[in-house]
């Protein structure tokens, strides 16, 4: 595990070489913190479309529970007021 200053340069080295545009050359251990980085981000991506489908699934669930709800609740009342 490296230490964080190493992995904010290697962060600062990239930023500020595609806001030049200029070519930069990493070394090894600034190319594998910058992969772990995207590694990361990657990961919180995909965590971030789990959830959305996630949400998706419960609130179509969340619906359908409310519509048997509301139709058992109608047909109680209405077997009800023919009694």
């Amino acid at each position: 595990m490296s230490d964080p200053q190493s992995e904010l340069r290697a962060i600062e080295k990239l930023k500020n070489a595609a806001d030049c545009g200029l070519p930069v050359s990493f070394t090894p251990e600034e190319a594998e913190i910058l992969q772990r980085f995207a590694r990361t981000l990657m990961g919180f991506e995909a965590l971030g479309r789990v959830a959305k489908l996630l949400r998706a699934i419960l609130t179509y669930i969340g619906w359908a529970f409310a519509a048997y709800l509301a139709f058992k609740s109608g047909l109680f009342g209405w077997i009800r007021s023919g009694l």
